[in-house]
């Protein structure tokens, strides 16, 4: 017969991780919805396919900022997947992830507005930066999941584990910082730069622990 206080604890994660894939889900759903061809648009067919590719920079900015909530949805899991309870202090630091990963939609609209304009650098500043708080509250997630003293984590786990999972997100969050202060130099070396943190996202989402015992 399964424990009680285990099957309790199972129920607390998976409902905080099924609200978690729903937000990652909504953001993703957002960033299409602002992809659209303006009301003043011709209507000939040059003036729609002009209208059409002359929606590039958006495209981009919805290319990129995909696979970033892709991957960090998939770093998301794998956090989780360490972890066998929730508390309080773990809700709170999940939920101010979520609220910044929602709003993605925002700097990607920006960025895909003005990329091509004056104010491409404050456009790439805003964009990459956001991803810096993003980065930020994945930090403060992990630093909670791996706190000794919230007994979070699935027990039999190595303690290198929660050592190398706070290491690699200081890692993340310095990467973006450097991105970020790139942007005000070379804006679309920043926005390159940027897009390749998805091979590191994806690499934190294969660095799972063993099973517990």
């Amino acid at each position: 017969m399964p424990d009680l206080a285990d099957t309790t604890a199972e129920k607390e994660t998976g409902r905080l991780e099924a609200f978690s894939d729903g937000v990652f889900g909504v953001a993703i759903t957002l960033l299409a919805l602002e992809i659209a061809v303006g009301h003043g648009t011709p209507d000939t067919d040059l003036g729609l396919q002009q209208a059409i590719f002359g929606l590039w920079p958006k495209y981009l900015a919805f290319f990129a900022s995909f696979f970033q909530i892709l991957f960090m949805w998939m770093a998301h899991h794998t956090i989780f997947s360490l972890t066998r309870r929730v508390n309080t202090e773990l809700m709170l630091a999940n939920g101010l992830l979520l609220f910044l990963v929602v709003l993605v939609p925002f700097p990607t609209k920006t960025l895909g507005e003005f990329v091509l304009t004056e104010a491409r650098h404050t456009a790439t500043v805003f964009y990459t930066g956001y991803f810096v708080l993003i980065s930020a509250a994945f930090n403060l997630l992990v630093f909670v999941v791996a706190h000794p003293a919230y007994g979070l984590l699935r027990p039999g786990l190595p303690a290198t584990v929660p050592t190398a999972l706070k290491r690699s997100q200081w890692v993340g969050l310095a990467c973006n910082v450097a991105i970020m202060g790139l942007a005000f130099v070379s804006v679309w070396l920043a926005l390159g730069l940027s897009t390749a943190m998805w091979g590191y996202w994806a690499f934190l989402s294969k660095a799972k622990g063993p099973k517990a015992a």
